[in-house]
């Protein structure tokens, strides 16, 4: 009975020992530290002192913010600068760290929490590895424990270290941004940045590819001086893969994924050509209110360049910019069409990127966004459509696809369901077939340019088949003319009306967007001619419709 005492005393005894609390366990124990040594530590038998983190954006999963079986130092800078603190690769445990600005690591709080980290990039083992800036004079509360579940928490052992880090861009950090002013050709650099901005799973528009952040990154304040629209743009300009997020006023440092209100990876709302996947985007601001604005690149891209960053207002889209929005045109003989008959222009030119045009072309496997605009025409019956589309700029690419409803595509039978138009091939003729077999069925055309690599631009679009159809024409309506077309002042819109009808006038742009409308009410029968002013409009094409509200005709108008 006694040997069996004793060698249960012994138990306990070594147990208790290889547990026993580590000296710095407590808040008030905390052990001052000095720069660039490897300090031995353990956390085994370490209690939970410290508070949860909220905030930070850098644990996961974000619901599991403790740090439990953590230990304390504490470090008094000598000089402004950056340090880097870690245990990356040496010690035997998934760990978590976190730095406060505070004297007493007993008044650790969110409201002095510096930065935190969990995984460590490229950190074995799970351990960790953070970097923070410093203020001469100011002591910094240094916290180590290790991750926590339902099922315990991790310690162990190991060392850590602080690093002073003399390598890193002024702006590298959130908390270190620099104030931003509206101006052309900024001067900026990514070279040598670390990233702690938040990651944004979900959102693909900006964060795809298989990478979640814009890495690399640096960081802006811009306070705005009005209400209005900001454009940043970095097309043509700079020399690597850039990312740009804008987070909304009030954001923490750095900010929580939720705080996002505007971002671009490749492309552009506006004319940007993006084929070395530069970034250019539009975001609303208020008067008074601070915005944080990232700068990064895609993976570890880094670069260097200028930027614009200017007040401007968002281009508008296209009239038909969402597949509600489509816009009828005529389908017209094979005849008709090898005469070139049947064209209607349109433009990817400022067209959104939008749920309904964020899904992948059947042709394509490219994942990304794509810039669309929508047409429909009526099948007439027929279960082949022969579509023709040119690009009428250098170097505009389009993809084309056929749908019989919003998010459905045509189930081809035989040739592509797309077809590409790009400046090496930029006249394509293809044969789509599917339709609806022995049925009149509405058919939506969707064109689009892939925002990752392709220029948006103007088109010309043509559909034919065997039984062609059109959009319903003003039959009353005999003997149309403008003139003088070209015209730099008025036109005159000449017709011969066979009967009183209710009619008005509008005027398109090359976007399908009305400039202006003339409502003539009550027309008597007979030779009429209408005045339409042209002296507003800016040079270019135009589409002039006579319509009585139910059928119309079309005419085209240039002004010089």
């Amino acid at each position: 009975m006694n040997r069996l005492l004793l060698v249960a005393c012994l138990f306990l005894a070594t147990h208790f020992y290889a547990f026993a609390q580590p000296a710095n366990d407590d808040c008030s124990n905390a052990i001052a530290i000095s720069l660039d040594t490897d300090v031995e530590f353990s956390t085994l038998g370490a209690s939970d002192v410290g508070p949860n983190v909220t905030g930070c954006g850098a644990f996961t999963p974000a619901e599991n913010d403790s740090i439990p079986a953590d230990i304390w130092y504490t470090y008094t800078a000598t000089a402004d600068g950056f340090l880097e603190w870690t245990n990356c690769g040496t010690a035997d445990f998934d760990s978590r760290m976190a730095v406060y600005e505070t004297s007493d690591p007993c008044m650790a709080s969110n409201m002095n929490l510096v930065n935190c980290n969990d995984d460590g990039p490229d950190c074995d083992l799970f351990t960790s590895s953070m970097l923070f800036s410093v203020t001469s004079g100011q002591t910094y509360a240094l916290r180590l424990g290790g991750f926590g579940d339902a099922d315990g928490s991790a310690s162990g052992t190991g060392t850590v270290r602080l690093i002073i880090r003399d390598d890193l861009l002024p702006n590298d950090f959130c908390d270190n941004a620099f104030p931003l002013s509206l101006g052309e050709g900024q001067q900026f650099s990514t070279v040598g940045a670390t990233t702690d901005g938040p990651n944004h799973p979900g959102n693909a528009e900006c964060f795809g590819f298989n990478s979640i952040t814009a890495g690399q990154d640096i960081w802006y304040d811009y306070t705005a001086d009005f209400t209005g629209t900001v454009r940043m743009d970095f097309c043509g300009m700079i020399n690597y893969d850039s990312r740009v997020a804008i987070y909304a006023p009030g954001s923490s440092c750095p900010p929580l994924a939720d705080d996002l209100l505007a971002c671009n990876d490749d492309g552009a709302e506006s004319d940007c050509a993006s084929p070395n996947f530069h970034s250019d985007v539009f975001f609303d601001v208020v008067n008074g209110e601070t915005y944080k604005i990232r700068i990064g690149g895609f993976g570890t891209e880094t670069g260097s360049g200028t930027f614009d960053f200017i007040a401007q207002d968002r281009p508008e889209p296209p009239s038909n910019d969402l597949c509600d929005n489509a816009i009828p045109i005529d389908v017209v003989s094979y005849e008709d069409a090898e005469n070139g008959d049947g064209f209607i222009e349109g433009t990817t030119v400022a067209a959104t990127i939008n749920e309904e045009a964020f899904v992948t072309p059947g042709c394509t496997n490219d994942q990304g966004s794509f810039h669309s605009v929508w047409y429909s025409f009526e099948s007439g019956g027929n279960e082949e459509v022969q579509v023709a589309l040119t690009g009428t700029l250098p170097g505009s690419n389009f993809i084309v696809e056929l749908f019989t409803e919003c998010g459905t595509r045509i189930d081809t039978t035989g040739g592509n369901n797309c077809f590409f138009v790009n400046p090496d091939d930029p006249f394509v003729t293809d044969t789509v077939t599917g339709l609806p077999a022995g049925e009149n069925a509405t058919i939506l055309i969707r064109v689009m340019t892939y925002s990752t690599f392709d220029p948006t631009g103007p088109f010309a679009l043509q559909i034919a088949a065997e039984s062609p159809s059109s959009v319903s024409e003003l039959t009353s309506a005999e003997d149309i003319k403008l003139f003088p077309n070209p015209t730099s002042g008025v036109t005159n819109l000449s017709f011969n009306l066979s009967r009183t009808e209710n009619l008005e006038v509008a005027v398109f742009d090359l976007l399908g967007r009305p400039v202006s409308n003339l409502n003539l009410g009550r027309v008597n029968g007979g030779r009429q001619q209408i005045e339409l002013p042209t002296d507003q409009l800016a040079s270019g094409m135009y589409t002039v419709v006579l319509s009585n509200g139910q059928a119309q005709r079309q005419l085209k108008l240039v002004v010089r």
